[in-house]
Parts: C-alpha cells; structure tokens; sequence
C-alpha cells in the first residue's frame, strides 16, 4: 500500500507540477502582449505628437484663429470677408452641401436639380436658371431652412441680382469690413481721428464760481484744476481729438485727476468721458463705424456702453485713503486709479481729489463688449480691481470686427446678397451633391477630407472667377499643431501605461508565486521519486531472496 501511495502521491506531484509550468508560459505570454500593446501605444503616442488640424486665420495674416468648420466658409460673415469659399467634389466640382443646404435645395421653387437646373420658365419664357425670380426662390428657401432671418431676405431679394458675380464679374470690394487682432486695432484708430476732445466737456471753476476753460499745468497751481498724466507723466495740456484718440488709451495708462471738486462733479464729467468714447467706438451711430458692423454689435455696443456707466459710476467710487503731503497733492490717489476700474479719491480737510484710468474704462468698455457679443462664458471679466479682471484687451489672440466706411443699410445687405448670389450662381454653374454616409459638419472629418485631397475649396480669384484647388491653395486656412489631439492622445497613454504596468505588477507577482509553487514541488518531486524508488529496490530484494 505505501509504495501505491507514493506512486498515486508522484502522480498529483507531476501534474500539479505540468500544470504550474504550463501556467508560468501563459503568463509569460501576458508579459509580451503587454510589451507588444506597449510598444504600439508608445508608436501612437509618437505619431500624435505629429499631429496637425486646419484653423481658418480670420485676418489672414494674424494670430487671431478659429476653428475650421463648414459654416465658416459657406455663411456670410466678416471672417470670411463675405465670400464663400465653397466646399467641392474635385472629380464632379460640384458643390457639397450639408443636410441643411440639402434640405435648401429640396425645398426651392422651382428646385435646382442636382446638375444644378431649374427646369421650368418664367412668365415671360425665360429660364428660371441665372435670374432673380430663381435667386429670390433660393433666398426664400435660406428664410424657410432658418439660415437667413426673414427681414434680411427681403433686403437681399430688395437689391438686385447679378448674375455674372462669381462668374466673371468684377469682385466686389469688400474691404470695409475687417477682422484683426489689437496691434492692427490700434493702428486702424491712430489713422483715424477716433479722438476724445477732453477741451469739449472739462470745465474748473473761477474765484466767482463760474465754469472756465480748463486749466493746464503751465497756468495753474498744483493745487487746482485738471491734470492728465501718460504713464506716470504730466502732460502740459489736453490734447485735441486729433491726437488724443482711442489708439492712444489703447497704447499707454492715461489718468485724469482733479482738485478741488467733488465726486459728483467728477462722476458727472466721467460720465461725458464715457460717453465720447462710446461714440467713437460707434455706439449710437446712425452708420457703420468702428466696432458698429450690425445690429448685432450694435445692440454689443449698447450694453457695453450701460455696463461701463454703472461701473464708473459714483456709487462704486473707491477712497483711495490718501493724505494731503508737503507739496499740497494727494498720495496714492493717482496711483490707485491704475488699480481700480472705478473712480478714485481722497478726500482732505477742505477739498478732494479724484482720479480715473481713462485706460481702464476703455478696457473695460471693450471687455464689456465683447462678454455681450459672446456671452459670460467667453471667460472675459470688467472686476472692480483690475488684478481680479480678465480683459479682452490681454488677450493677445482676440480679434475685432471693424468697419472702415459706408452705411449699415447700403453696406452690409450688399456684402450679404453678393455673397448668395455668388453661391447661388456657382450652383446652378457646377451642380450641387452630399457626401453618402459622412457628415460634413463634422470638423474632423471635414478636416481628414480637405488633407487628404477627398475635397476641395472653390474660391473667388482676382479675376471675378471661382477656381477649385487644395486647401493649401486658400491664404486663410493654415495647418497648426492639435494641441487638443496630443493633449488627448497623452492622456489615452498615460492612462493605458498604468494599466499595463498595473497587470504587469500583477502577473510578476503570480510568477514569482508559481516559481516558489514549483521549487517545492520540485523537492517533493525528487523526495517522492527516491522513496518509489527505494520502495521498488526492496520489493525486489523481498522476493528476490
């Protein structure tokens, strides 16, 4: 019976020992697959860093960017410069269109067909095809799919129709509307008189208490009247609206203190500051003029123009806390408006000082703005403290949308109907398809298309014609680094690594276990097998004698 048990015993001893063995190999296997997923990842990771995305460069030249997407190039607007720049099939040249202008198509009456015909005659017998009761059918369709407001249509369908623009009419200049970045926006105000005449509305007070012309360093004491100071600096006087414009708040810290006045009085004067400023940023104008392009930065201008107002107004004045010194002035009063988008003062025993950053309620003002043309989450914020702030003006990035000249009414419905009458003209030139099974909307596809040459972008030449060509044929879209794709592609890494490292700990752990496991079977082996063995030698030694 022992030597059986020792044989049964040898038995389990082997298999336990076979399947150890066989376990150890699996895991052994685990280790290069997770080297082989590591590898392809650390491969991924690599290629990612490699990787690009087209943006559209509003400006063409700056650094202000946004995203590349179909509605950029196919809706009017000033970053385009109020030209489409039309998607195509480069096999067809045909006209791509998203579901939105498929459903246009769909819906024009009389429709354009594909091949880009509008089969039917008008009353006279005419084609429909390049005529104004074809393109009016198109704007009324743009009004039905909700890509044109209803009262913007009738002005367009009001203008008229040019059936040559896009192909082969003379381009129309359409340079009155700009985008650009703040350097060019400071630039485009010095070389207009954008100017804030302080003379017009800054008055002081003589012995009889009777309103004067304002009083400059060179004819007054230290004491009294107006003083204005560019970076740190006493100027000798105002200076005209010529010179003393917009640029120059832009490009240094301006600040207006006054003696001997009270805060209303101040407050009051502050208040026609503003309103001057506002004026010449357009707020109010009857006509397009610096940031008024539309109605929509109009309405911008508006509530930028009130917000300014309340902000600088009296009730949210800051008492600077300063003592009248040796010389007669106000410490810290000055100093302290360059910290506050508020007005500032200390107030002595017999009369107080006030002082504003003219500099911060112009950043302010723009802040304001540009919170109102893209709501509370664009991130920019007018605090009261500058330092708790975050101005548009810092913003090296942001770009402005200007207007140099002409009328809202003349200009900008002209801007706009040229536009659909050259994308209406290139339909019915070139037809118009859809892409079966992609979604053009979509920016990364849109984006992998235009690389890969699977489209590309139709554009108006100097010579009033549209020619297709790569994307990097178009001086507006530019290939950058996709921070966003690395910045994903480091996280998918780093979060595949520490899993792999994490199952690798793991199985080394398990092998070290099955190494101990089958170091001791290995001895129980070996004690086994020698006591069969003896068990076998006296057996035959029994018998054997």
């Amino acid at each position: 019976m022992g030597l059986a048990a020792s044989q049964a015993r040898f038995l389990a001893i082997t298999a336990r020992k076979a399947n150890c063995e066989y376990k150890s190999m699996a895991y052994a296997q685990d280790k290069l697959e997770i080297s082989r997923q590591l590898t392809n990842a650390t491969a991924d990771y690599q290629d990612a860093l490699n990787s690009t995305k087209l943006v559209w460069n509003a400006s063409g030249s700056e650094t202000a960017v946004t995203d590349l997407s179909y509605n950029v190039m196919m809706s009017p607007s000033a970053l385009n410069g109020y030209d489409p720049y039309l998607i195509v099939d480069p096999a067809t040249g045909k006209v791509v269109l998203n579901d939105v202008y498929k459903k246009v198509m769909e819906d024009v009456e009389p429709k354009i067909l594909s091949d880009g015909s509008q089969p039917g005659l008008q009353s006279d017998g005419t084609p429909y095809q390049y005529s104004k009761a074809g393109r009016d059918a198109f704007i009324d369709s743009l009004v039905k799919n909700g890509l044109l407001a209803s009262s913007m249509g009738d002005l367009v369908k009001g203008m008229d129709y040019v059936k040559d623009a896009g192909l082969g009419a003379e381009p129309l200049d359409k340079t009155a509307s700009n985008a650009m970045t703040l350097p060019n926006l400071i630039q485009y105000f010095n070389n207009r008189e954008y100017g804030i005449d302080l003379n017009q509305i800054l008055t002081t007070t003589d012995k009889d208490n009777k309103s004067t012309a304002p009083k400059y360093s060179s004819e007054r004491k230290a004491s009294e009247g107006w003083t204005l100071t560019e970076n740190g600096t006493i100027q000798s006087g105002f200076k005209n609206a010529k010179d003393f414009n917009i640029a120059t708040l832009l490009k240094k810290d301006v600040v207006l203190t006054a003696n001997n006045m009270s805060r209303e009085d101040f407050g009051a004067q502050v208040a026609n500051i503003i309103t001057l400023m506002a004026e010449s940023l357009g707020y109010n104008s009857n006509e397009a003029k610096a940031l008024y392009t539309d109605t929509k930065s109009q309405d911008a201008l508006r509530a930028a123009y009130d917000a300014t107002m309340l902000k600088f107004s009296n009730s949210s004045a800051v008492d600077a806390g300063g003592t009248k010194n040796t010389a007669g002035q106000y410490s810290n009063t000055l100093e302290k408006a360059n910290d506050y988008n508020a007005i500032t003062y200390s107030k002595g025993k017999d009369n107080t000082k006030c002082a504003v950053s003219l500099t911060n309620i112009l950043s302010t003002f723009l802040t304001n703005y540009a919170q109102a043309l893209e709501g509370y989450e664009c991130g920019y914020s007018s605090k009261k403290e500058v330092k708790d702030s975050v101005s548009v003006t810092e913003d090296p990035s942001y770009y402005y949308i200007v207007n140099n000249t002409g009328s809202i009414a003349s200009e900008t419905d002209m801007l706009i109907a040229d536009f659909y009458n050259i994308m209406y003209n290139n339909i019915c030139s070139n037809g118009w398809t859809t892409i079966e099974g992609a979604d053009i909307n979509d920016q990364d596809y849109l984006r992998h298309a235009l690389k890969n040459g699977q489209l590309f972008i139709s554009s108006l030449n100097s010579d009033g014609y549209y020619y297709q060509g790569a994307y990097t044929d178009n001086g507006y879209i530019e290939e950058v680094t996709d921070n966003d794709a690395i910045a994903v592609a480091e996280a998918e890494y780093t979060k595949l690594k520490t899993q792999l490292d994490y199952k690798e700990e793991r199985i080394d752990l398990q092998m070290k276990n099955l190494d101990l496991e089958i170091s001791a079977l290995s001895t129980e082996y070996d004690t086994v097998k020698s006591l069969i063995s003896k068990g076998v030698e006296k057996t035959f030694t029994m018998f054997g004698s």
